[in-house]
């Protein structure tokens, strides 16, 4: 086996696998703010927002603590506005290409009324 020397007596003595007091707190932190923020906040915003609280914490932090506990951004829908609104008084505006004048012509036929 190839395992450094510190990482087995690290092993043997039970630390090796143990999350610090401060890891932990900030973790149940991330969670907290990610909940409360509907899923929405990433690695940066909630990094931001524990900056803005006065808890040391910088990006990578915060993403390998949203990796260890499983939560991901997701992305929000877009908000696409309804464009036509069809119960209004106003009467249609009329179909112009079903107008005599605006029929189709054969190629041998003049454009317009002068012979050109």
């Amino acid at each position: 086996m190839r395992v450094s020397r510190s990482a087995y007596h690290d092993y043997r003595s039970g630390t090796s696998h143990v999350v610090s007091d401060r890891k932990a707190a900030l973790g149940e932190r991330v969670k907290a703010i990610f909940d409360r923020h509907r899923r929405r906040y990433g690695a940066r915003r909630i990094a931001a927002e524990l900056n803005a609280e006065g808890v040391s914490a910088g990006r990578y932090l915060v993403r390998s603590q949203m990796k260890r506990h499983g939560l991901r951004a997701i992305q929000p829908k877009r908000f696409v506005p309804p464009t036509t609104d069809s119960r209004h008084g106003a009467t249609p505006s009329p179909n112009l290409l079903l107008d005599e004048q605006n029929t189709p012509r054969k190629c041998s036929e003049p454009r317009n009324e002068s012979g050109s």
